[in-house]
């Protein structure tokens, strides 16, 4: 069944991809919806609920990343205590935002990627020319349109999904595909993305949870057991330890040193005192 996920996901990105480069004008005909007053009253009445979705998705990151990365700081602490979460899962989920919202499409693809938002188009009283998601040479500067990173990091839940038990995992990652959905709709609506990025975005994500599921869960030459990735962390709570350890030793030497600076006092210059040396030469100090 994975190489089922993993069919899906490429047909779906094919299938994106194949529609909004034959049609490029479909991303301004959705972008042109929203911006009909009966949407923008509707939209208007909605917004607590938009409103509160967008900081529940801020939220749940966070909750996330605490909860990761917490268990294992508490593990580095204290090598003899439980896991508060089990290894593998800390580590995964944190890899999935780290590589997926983090470098993939935060710091790379939004940052070289140079397609305008479309508020910031001509045709919606902007100041740039449209592109189609598959020209980077936009005039988009910084943070750009292609992918949404909001987007991303709501369909990062997949993550999750992929770790919910067999009989549910279906229906898991269903409700994390609209959960995605919702944050997404949300970041068209307002004119921030398009909606090739939030569809980009959302199979870039899950592709990154498909390896990275399999390269700890699946695949025979990587799978990580409890136990392994228990030791990883040990292992870099010994690591850690020395280079603390190594960093208060240069501490001290620094404050030593600097002690010392302050304390010094340099000799008194002799204007005119004259040095003899071995030759009977003499030279000034």
């Amino acid at each position: 069944m994975a190489i089922v996920g993993l069919c899906l996901i490429i047909g779906a990105g094919v299938l994106v991809g194949g529609v909004f480069a034959i049609e490029p004008s479909f991303d301004l005909q959705v972008a042109r919806y929203f911006t009909r007053q009966d949407v923008k009253d509707f939209l208007a009445e909605a917004h607590p609920f938009l409103d509160a979705l967008r900081f529940f998705n801020f939220q749940l990151t966070i909750l996330l990343l605490f909860l990761s990365f917490g268990a294992i700081a508490a593990k580095m602490l204290r090598p003899s205590m439980a896991m508060v979460l089990p290894a593998r899962i800390s580590i995964f989920v944190i890899l999935v935002f780290a590589l997926g919202p983090g470098l993939l499409v935060n710091g790379l693809l939004k940052e070289f990627w140079s397609r305008p938002r479309p508020r910031a188009l001509f045709e919606f009283g902007g100041s740039h020319h449209f592109m189609a998601w598959w020209d980077p040479g936009g005039t988009c500067i910084k943070n750009c349109s292609f992918v949404s990173g909001e987007a991303s990091s709501a369909f990062a839940v997949l993550a999750l999904a992929a770790l919910a038990p067999s009989p549910l995992r279906y229906l898991s990652i269903g409700l994390a595909i609209a959960y995605g959905a919702s944050v997404s709709f949300i970041r068209v609506a307002v004119g921030a993305h398009f909606l090739s990025d939030v569809l980009f975005a959302g199979i870039f994500t899950a592709l990154v949870v498909w390896l990275l599921h399999s390269l700890f869960w699946r695949w025979k030459r990587t799978t990580m057991s409890e136990q392994a990735g228990t030791r990883m962390i040990g292992g870099a709570a010994q690591n850690l330890t020395a280079i603390l350890a190594a960093a208060i030793a240069g501490l001290k030497v620094l404050m030593r040193n600097s002690t010392v600076w302050k304390s010094w006092k340099p000799a008194r210059p002799l204007a005119a005192a004259e040095v003899v040396g071995p030759a009977g030469s003499s030279h000034r100090q």
